[in-house]
């Protein structure tokens, strides 16, 4: 079953109306997709808060008992004080397969660990929570459920979540946590709330007010959610913001409001509630100057990172391609070269989808030897710059970022166990069908894909998930991310026929890349889509020569 169809079971399975046959493969489902894990597990949460049992309705003794057998379970597992300690809970039937279920999805959740889903940290004033119609104050230490609405009221209050974020609430400021596909959700009601948000291990935290989204994986932000609209600005890192279906990047300084009609303030002003109200305003001024001295600005000399000698010329000796500069101390060299692979270098880009605008080039266009020589001690991302400025000085070159909605695979264990073998420590060696070479030697920690008249083959020696991963993208010319949970290494080599040739009349039989990997590896692919910063080429020229 796809997920669409299994999300139409969920209020089947809370009523216990599914049939045996049905729930096992419901079971089976969620051990396999965390994301489906995750929504019911906000589901149960509102279930479970519901309150008293309807009129009519009786519990279960059977059910009650493996209910509470499941709590103490759970309790030893995780050293957690659940809620019932601190509200009244009836034990009805669907109460109690709830909880068992709660006890599984558990564990696969990133943000579910030894600890609550956040903790009260510091209280300023007075904090209120309400659940379930009830509303009780709350301090310093008190523990947060998903759910629990929160409002500051005469001061501030501060949160702490288990992956080390914390949550600062300006004072008259609500809202609560839930979770989201791939982490955990602040849903600001009202009021302001400043987010320093750690690097997630896997998945993102997000802030959505009425009016948009922001996602992170890792930075310090504010956003106000006011009756005329709502506002975020970065303080250090960037962030991703959502609106309707237009998604736009800011950076450190910068900042966005939902209005027109809504003043911009200065950063200072905005948090200038905050006890760490100084500390802020020094990352903020520390991450503007890191941004003024590292982004190239043709016009202003002073700002930007440039080789001390450079020389373009046109190959004429058809040698070596480079896709990527060779470096000798100082020196660095880039030989027969078109411009497309050192805006791909200079941009750090790993992929075509990451890159719009660029047609192939008109006639007289050659391939190009670039050598230069840096200031002593130039580490990899300054050269990069410096190659972002021989662009823009000898190419002309006119480019902008934009963040855009496109087609992204996720990457999921199949139905039963996954295949891949772990990796040997031996060299691997792999024979490709009918390659008129050689055997092909794979070094460790590498992916491969060789084309050959049978087909391609995704060849794989020690390769981690994330390396593999890539591959696949690479191959399917769209992001595909990792929602596998594996950690280990990984050989393998695994033949497909791409999509573009299965059209062919003469193509060889064989499966697709999505079959194979599911067949062979036990991976699933899963289509949906998702945002992407890509680099739009808005104007480019021959080069300057000499």
């Amino acid at each position: 079953m796809q997920c669409s169809e299994i999300q139409n079971y969920f209020a089947d399975y809370l009523k216990e109306g599914l049939d045996a046959s049905m729930l096992a493969e419901f079971s089976q489902h969620l051990k396999e997709c965390p994301a489906c894990s995750a929504e019911l597990e906000s589901l149960t949460d509102v279930w479970v808060k519901l309150g008293p049992v309807p009129p009519g309705e009786s519990a279960s003794l059977d059910m009650s008992v493996r209910f509470r057998n499941s709590v103490e379970e759970y309790k030893q597992r995780f050293n957690f004080t659940p809620f019932w300690k601190r509200r009244t809970v009836h034990f009805t039937v669907a109460a109690a397969v709830l909880m068992l279920l709660v006890s599984v999805v558990m564990v696969r959740s990133p943000f579910r660990d030894s600890s609550p889903p956040a903790v009260v940290e510091s209280v300023d004033g007075s904090l209120s929570r309400t659940w379930g119609g009830q509303t009780d104050s709350i301090h310093a230490a008190d523990s947060i459920s998903l759910g629990d609405v929160l409002r500051s009221d005469g001061g501030s209050a501060s949160l702490a979540l288990p992956d080390g974020s914390r949550i600062e609430m300006r004072t008259r400021s609500e809202l609560f946590l839930e979770s989201a596909d791939d982490g955990i959700r602040i849903r600001l009601n009202s009021g302001g709330v400043i987010v320093n948000a750690a690097k997630q291990r896997s998945g993102h935290l997000y802030v959505q007010t009425r009016d948009f989204t922001v996602s992170v994986v890792g930075t310090v932000f504010f956003v106000n959610a006011e009756e005329t609209g709502s506002r975020v600005a970065v303080i250090e890192g960037e962030v991703h913001v959502q609106q309707g279906a237009t998604t736009r990047k800011l950076r450190a300084g910068e900042q966005v409001s939902t209005n027109p009609v809504m003043e911009s303030q200065p950063v200072g002003t905005e948090i200038s509630w905050s006890r760490h109200a100084e500390a802020h305003m020094a990352l903020l001024e520390q991450s503007a100057a890191v941004a003024a001295g590292m982004a190239p600005q043709r016009n202003d000399p002073a700002q930007r990172l440039e080789f001390e000698l450079a020389s373009v010329k046109r190959n004429t000796d058809n040698g070596q391609t480079d896709g990527s500069p060779r470096r000798s101390g100082d020196l660095v060299m880039m030989h027969n070269t078109q411009p497309y692979s050192i805006i791909f270098y200079a941009y750090g880009l790993t992929h075509s989808y990451q890159m719009e605008g660029y047609v192939r080039l008109p006639e007289g266009w050659n391939w190009y030897d670039i050598d230069a020589r840096t200031p002593t001690g130039a580490t990899d991302d300054q050269v990069r710059l410096m190659f972002q400025s021989l662009l823009v000085d000898r190419f002309q070159l006119q480019v902008h970022r934009e963040t855009k909605e496109i087609a992204e695979y996720q990457l999921i264990i199949a139905k039963g166990k996954p295949k891949l073998q772990p990796s040997s420590e031996s060299p691997m060696t792999v024979t490709i069908d009918g390659s008129p070479g050689k055997p092909i030697i794979q070094p460790p920690g590498t992916c491969s894909i060789s084309l050959w008249r049978e087909g391609s083959h995704l060849v794989c020696h020690a390769a981690t998930i994330d390396k593999i991963v890539s591959s696949l993208s690479g191959q399917l010319r769209a992001p595909v991310v990792d929602r596998t949970g594996l950690t280990g290494t990984y050989d393998l080599n695994t033949r497909y026929i791409p999509d573009d040739r299965r059209l062919d009349a003469d193509a060889e039989p064989g499966p697709s890349l999505a079959q194979a990997l599911e067949d062979e590896l036990g991976l699933k692919l899963e289509k949906g889509k998702g945002p992407i910063e890509v680099i739009v080429i808005d104007h480019i020229e021959k080069p300057s020569e000499n």
